[in-house]
């Protein structure tokens, strides 16, 4: 199964070694930022492979095998950047946050809407839905119950109370 989910974009180069900073929005950072997991880039899906990682503030830092200079990695700048789901090891009841864009989120079997962007939060971040009306939807156990990939369907419990 190749399903491309973004998670970022390449910034900007940091240094003249091949380091880019990356402006992440995705959860679960600690299993796709590691040594040899490969991450694509732009609409054709190119693919890289990670060589180091490091945090930086607001940023991750990235090199990329066989990218060492800033002549080989300029062509990258502003590209969003991108996992396949079936390469990243997630455990069976693990979800990067991203997937639930698109994603149609149900109560019990009421269909309450489509999950169109995630919300950063300062202690959790938001699923926002468009259904009769667009709301938040916490991204917290008390709310979310399951992700099913094959359905891409967003199983949640006391979210209608949050329809305004």
């Amino acid at each position: 199964m190749n399903k491309f989910v973004a998670i970022g974009t390449f910034v900007k180069a940091h240094g003249l070694n091949g380091k880019i900073k990356v402006l992440s929005h995705t959860n679960l950072k600690d299993k796709i930022f590691q040594e040899g997991q490969k991450l694509y880039v732009g609409a054709n899906h190119t693919p890289y492979v990670i060589k180091s990682y490091q945090k930086s503030g607001v940023y991750d830092l990235i090199m990329l095998q066989d990218l060492t200079n800033l002549d080989l990695i300029k062509p990258l700048l502003n590209q969003t950047l991108y996992v396949n789901i079936a390469e990243i090891n997630l455990d069976e009841e693990e979800y990067l946050e991203s997937e639930l864009i698109g994603a149609i989120v149900r109560e019990n079997d009421e269909k309450l809407g489509i999950g169109l962007d995630i919300e950063e939060g300062k202690y959790y971040n938001y699923l926002k839905v468009k259904g009769a009306k667009e709301f938040l939807i916490p991204l917290v156990k008390a709310y979310i119950l399951a992700y099913d990939r094959e359905q891409n369907t967003l199983k949640v419990s006391n979210a209608k109370a949050l329809i305004m």
